[in-house]
């Protein structure tokens, strides 16, 4: 998932193809656009398929609005005058257009922290801010200098680090048969979470703002850490302390023996038994990734192999899915063999027949019954359609013949 920043710089009407040619290609699930300079009336001419496009909800008249997938389930929320943002229920996105021109009856800080204060952070949620702030983060005097400050104070208070260290806007100013280049860094993008960042320039003054996230990880799914001591033999620690020898003088103390041997018996535990990251379904269901992997790689080969297409690769493709099926068949086995070892030994005698009765299918949900071929494996949901399609044609065809032949001895 991804969220774009940008400061079309002339009105959205004027680069609507080019940012309809970056959502197509790029598929974000928001795209923030800054001086868009669009009356509420006029939406309906600048709608891309499968997006929503949200205006500013304090005039007809909008300097700021956000284009949103249909399928992100994004939900606007209540903000100010030239802020928007936009929640989905893992990550709270906001856009943000400070305008140079003063607002009657308030300095630019009062502007700025009113603007500042329509973010509402949401515990445990990724929360990502972006847009034209014309605070030039790489010039330190004058009024910049106060308004980077209250920037700064507003960071600390919520925990936000800013991504930008390029200049972000770029302009040739001709003065006295001169051209100089001016640049500055007024585009900010404030994150509380890791993510992949990138700019890139446009057809316009600003450059594009991209922040790629990652997907959240199955909230049922739970991440632990173990030591991997499949490949934890003499063999291999022989041949590690080959290579890195403890060498001691007879000088050495207690303390630094103690201390080297501690490092060195942590570097021989790193490199023969490493940690490893495993994500489980729950307390005693271990995600078997190779088996996932021959899994995706058996339903890919059953769809190649229903296209129609070269017919002598075909029986290739046939005995792949054949042999993939039995290795799937023998890991499911030895899961299950697994699952009931783990149970026997757990300190609670129900889990054990819990298991067995969930390994029967009898507290099996009707719902998820999976329906398998005449050899007992396991069919892809996506063409169950076909094969029942396939079925009761099959079943015409025959009755058909049928009728015919019942036709030619009457």
């Amino acid at each position: 998932m991804s969220i774009i920043w940008w400061n079309c710089c002339g009105g959205l009407a004027s680069k609507f193809h080019f940012i309809k040619d970056l959502i197509c290609k790029l598929k974000p699930g928001a795209f923030f656009v800054m001086e868009a300079e669009l009356n509420r009336e006029d939406f309906s001419l600048f709608s891309i398929a499968n997006y929503d496009l949200t205006g500013d909800d304090e005039s007809d008249y909008s300097r700021i609005v956000v284009y949103t997938s249909t399928n992100s389930k994004y939900k606007k929320l209540k903000t100010s005058k030239n802020i928007i943002g936009v929640d989905n229920g893992n990550l709270r996105a906001y856009g943000i257009y400070r305008e140079f021109k003063r607002t009657p009856g308030q300095t630019y800080g009062q502007v700025l922290k009113s603007m500042l204060d329509s973010v509402v952070p949401v515990p445990d949620r990724k929360l990502a801010v972006g847009g034209d702030f014309n605070i030039d983060l790489d010039k330190p005097e004058g009024q910049n200098a106060y308004l980077k400050t209250i920037l700064n104070e507003w960071c600390a208070n919520l925990g936000l680090d800013q991504l930008v260290t390029e200049p972000t806007w770029r302009r040739c100013i001709q003065k006295d048969n001169t051209t100089t280049l001016k640049e500055s860094r007024i585009d900010h993008l404030y994150v509380n979470h890791s993510g992949k960042f990138e700019q890139f320039s446009a057809i316009s003054d600003h450059d594009v703002i991209l922040l790629n996230i990652a997907n959240r990880v199955d909230s049922g799914a739970k991440l632990y850490k173990v030591r991997d001591w499949r490949k934890f033999t003499e063999r291999r620690i022989s041949k590690f302390e080959n290579k890195n020898s403890l060498e001691l003088s007879d000088k050495t103390s207690s303390d630094t023996f103690t201390n080297e041997f501690t490092q060195h018996f942590g570097a021989i535990l790193e490199k023969c038994a490493p940690w490893r990251s495993i994500r489980t379904r729950d307390d005693g269901d271990f995600v078997n990734v190779k088996l996932e992997a021959k899994k995706k790689r058996r339903d890919r080969l059953l769809k190649k192999y229903r296209k129609p297409g070269d017919h002598d690769k075909k029986q290739e493709i046939l005995n792949e899915i054949r042999s993939l099926n039995k290795q799937i068949k023998n890991s499911v086995r030895n899961e299950k063999r697994d699952k009931i070892i783990r149970s026997s030994k757990s300190n609670d005698p129900k889990h054990f027949w819990r298991t067995l009765s969930d390994l029967e299918g009898k507290n099996l949900d009707i719902n998820e019954i999976e329906l398998q071929d005449s050899n007992g494996d396991l069919i892809p949901n996506d063409i169950i359609p076909d094969i029942f399609a396939d079925f009761f044609s099959n079943k015409i065809e025959k009755l058909t013949k049928a009728n015919k032949r019942r036709h030619y001895v009457a």
